[in-house]
């Protein structure tokens, strides 16, 4: 069983219900909505979103942003075929060529926080797991699969964005 640091810096197992509270957290907060938001660069996000607020208004050019659970997935890249007079009988027959990336898990303020799992999937049916666990402030930081004396580093540049 994987371990987790409480506040005080003593070690506890992962379970459910530690899980659970990153997934209800953002979810019972005002104005969170449940959408589905497309992204100029081709991702999908589907989950949960809060509007801006008049601060943050001045960060962005978006009118919500991710917080609570999630998923967001990246646009599919089809590796080892030429773009030229690419067609949609060459992306059907291309397909297990077709990889993209998903981040499953709870967001707050826009960045992924708490509980996720980031995966990469492919058009053949399959899936490498990145990264899963937790996450603060959009990076990861303690694997469920970690053992107590890892030290919690990671290769950023594996994490697709």
């Amino acid at each position: 069983m994987a371990m987790a640091k409480d506040n005080g810096g003593n070690h506890s197992e992962i379970t459910d219900e530690w899980l659970q509270q990153f997934f209800d957290e953002g979810q019972d907060k005002p104005n969170v909505k449940e959408e589905i938001y497309s992204y100029s660069d081709g991702a999908v996000y589907m989950g949960h979103m809060r509007p801006i607020t008049t601060e943050e208004r001045i960060l962005t050019t978006m009118s919500h942003l991710r917080h609570g659970t999630g998923t967001l997935r990246t646009p599919a890249f089809v590796y080892g075929a030429p773009l030229k007079e690419y067609t949609s009988e060459d992306a059907a027959e291309n397909a297990h060529l077709a990889k993209w990336h998903e981040y499953i898990g709870t967001w707050v303020n826009d960045k992924l926080h708490g509980y996720g799992v980031h995966v990469q999937k492919s058009g053949d049916g399959g899936e490498i797991v990145i990264f899963e666990g937790i996450w603060e402030h959009g990076k990861p930081k303690k694997s469920v699969h970690a053992n107590d004396d890892d030290r919690d580093q990671y290769d950023e540049t594996v994490f697709g964005w």
